[in-house]
């Protein structure tokens, strides 16, 4: 009976702790209800430090770089925590801002496709900017991290673009403002997740009805993280140092980690220069840029069409200091001169050559002639280096290898090209010229047949040598290339 008792009132107690148990928890609940979040979410505008606290170094934009580490939680405020060892819930607090790493629009890592204008001026963000108004043309990056800002100056004469992020549309952004400003953001995406993204800008060639123009200006792009590769740059790159250049002046080489080979080329003398010449649609001038970087002239297919400079107030490895884009498709030469002045008070007047990127094949530049004919146009057969020399407006536009007669039986003399045949074959190749000989007459001198000319040739092999019964052997892709560049009445000097 005790027993019974016992357990009877055993099993009261119990029941009576659980519905003790059961009564708190919805106060429990409660009160865990009015505690605040674990992480406040910040906005899109409170995750971006404003426009003047943006960091201005220049970015480190080789292909590959790694994503900046994310920062350390704050610690928690200690009149926050829980004095009976129970974990402590986070107080709401401001998120960090991510870092904004500026991305200049003469970075290697920002790729224009299409025809773009580059520019040197003061008012921008990285003393440069490119403009385009064609319709396609385009500007493209990529970067890890969570947003990107396009900074533009905007005005009375701007147009309009669209913008892909990651390939889908985000918008057509309209550059045009009825009063100008530079250092415009003009547009913004934010809240991306933490990964590899790509930003697309092309040009629509369109303008809204108050614009004059339909230009559309990349000045700079705010990268929320840092940069990501884009892969190699396209074109064919041409060293400093590469003798299809021609290099006019005093120049100085030197060695240097940084540069695209390794090496580059300077000058602070007044008109040296530098001549590239190409086959292709664009090319690209890279070089350092700092404290000491001097003014130069651009000429391009014998128009001046800027003048640019080399100054930065923080050193800078392979920038674009030079750059055309979406021209023709044929022969150009870009001219640059050396002008040996500072862009800035207490600037220097360094002019400095890295690389050329050409979107085509590089040819070898034209030269001064280094013979003294009185003609302009005229053909120079050197027997002695086995040599065809073509110049034209007095500066050697092309160098051929040649075979020449047996025994030295080529005459030397002064010969005037009077005939040519178009269509020949056999040992002659596919083309020939003939050579006029001069003579002297009671009158002065005139110019008679001969059995000579400049030929091709069906043996290859002879080519410099001394093989032909006195004419002039060439390549037969050589004599077809040479051949247009010849009009009748083009003067010939042979000599030994």
């Amino acid at each position: 009976m005790r027993s019974s008792q016992h357990r009877i009132v055993a099993l009261v107690l119990a029941v009576a702790l659980g519905m003790g148990s059961l009564g708190s928890a919805p106060l429990a609940l409660a009160q865990d209800a009015q505690q605040p979040a674990l992480t406040a979410t910040p906005s899109a505008e409170a995750a971006r430090p404003p426009a003047h606290e943006t960091s201005p170094f220049a970015e480190q934009d080789a292909p590959g770089a790694e994503r900046a580490e994310p920062a350390e939680r704050a610690p928690l405020d200690p009149a926050l925590q829980q004095h009976d060892g129970a974990e402590a819930p986070v107080a709401p607090q401001d998120a960090t801002p991510p870092a904004v790493h500026r991305l200049e629009d003469d970075a290697p890592s920002v790729l224009f496709a299409g025809r773009w204008t580059y520019r040197t001026s003061e008012d921008a963000s990285g003393r440069s900017y490119r403009y385009s108004r064609t319709a396609g043309a385009s500007a493209r990056t990529a970067f890890w991290g969570t947003g990107v800002t396009w900074i533009a100056p905007v005005g009375p004469n701007r147009g309009r673009a669209r913008v892909y992020v990651d390939g889908v549309s985000a918008g057509t952004v309209d550059l045009y403002r009825s009063a100008a400003a530079t250092g415009q953001a003009v547009f913004t995406t934010a809240g991306l997740s933490d990964a590899r993204h790509t930003l697309r800008i092309v040009v629509l060639g369109s303008r809204n009805a108050s614009s004059t123009a339909s230009n559309v200006h990349v000045d700079a792009l705010d990268i929320e993280g840092t940069p990501a590769g884009v892969g190699p740059i396209p074109g064919a790159r041409v060293q400093d140092g590469d003798p299809k250049l021609y290099r006019k002046g005093r120049w100085s080489t030197f060695k240097r980690s940084g540069a695209f080979g390794g090496t580059v080329a300077m000058t602070t003398v007044r008109d040296a220069g530098c001549v590239v010449r190409f086959r292709g649609t664009g090319v690209t001038w890279y070089g350092r840029k700092n404290a000491l970087g001097g003014r130069a002239e651009i000429w391009l297919d014998g128009r001046r069409v800027a003048i640019v400079d080399q100054y930065s107030p923080v050193q800078m490895e392979r920038r674009v200091v030079y750059a055309a884009s979406g021209l023709p498709y044929r022969n150009h030469t870009l001219r640059i001169r050396a002008l040996a002045v500072p862009p800035a008070p207490g600037g220097g007047a360094r002019t400095e050559l890295d690389a050329f990127q050409v979107n085509g094949t590089v040819l070898t530049a034209f030269r001064p002639t280094p013979f003294r004919y009185p003609w302009k146009n005229y053909i120079v057969i050197d027997k002695s280096s086995y040599k065809l020399y073509l110049v034209k407006n007095g500066w050697l536009r092309a160098t051929y290898p040649i075979a020449h007669g047996k025994n030295n039986c080529t005459p030397e003399r002064v010969w005037r090209i009077d005939a040519k045949y178009p269509h020949t074959s056999g040992v002659y190749g596919p083309r020939k010229m003939r050579l006029f000989k001069r003579v002297r007459t009671s009158s002065g001198s005139r110019y008679v047949f001969s059995a000579y000319g400049i030929h091709g040739t069906n043996q290859p092999w002879v080519i410099g040598t001394q093989a032909s019964h006195g004419c002039i052997r060439m390549y037969n892709k050589d004599v077809i290339e040479l051949y247009p560049q010849v009009p009748l009445g083009t003067m010939v000097v042979t000599r030994r």
